[in-house]
C-alpha cells in the first residue's frame, strides 16, 4: 500500500485522478457542505472523526494515509516496534 500525506492526494485518489470527482465523493461520504471540504484543503487536514471512513475508502484503491492527514500524531517508534514484535 502506498501512503498518502496530504488532503489533496486523498481527494485525488478518491476521485480516481479527478480532483472534482474526489471532492464530490468526500462530500457524499461525510455529508458535509462544499465549504467544509474547501476548509479542510486550506487547513491541510480532515477532521479526525473521518479517519476510519476515509481509510476504508482508500484501502479499496490500495492506499493508506498518514495519521497527520487527520490531525493525529503517529505512534512513537518504540510503540510501533513493540507492536510489530508481538
Amino acid at each position: 500500500m502506498r501512503t498518502l500525506h496530504s488532503v489533496e492526494e486523498v481527494i485525488l485518489i478518491l476521485g480516481q485522478g479527478d480532483a472534482v470527482e474526489g471532492r464530490k465523493r468526500v462530500l457524499r461520504m461525510t455529508g458535509q457542505l462544499t465549504q467544509h471540504v474547501t476548509n479542510w484543503i486550506a487547513l491541510g487536514k480532515f477532521p479526525a472523526r473521518y479517519w476510519v471512513m476515509l481509510s476504508a475508502a482508500l484501502a479499496e484503491h490500495d492506499y493508506t494515509m498518514s495519521p497527520k492527514v487527520c490531525g493525529q500524531k503517529p505512534l512513537p517508534r518504540w510503540l510501533r516496534e513493540q507492536l510489530k514484535a508481538s
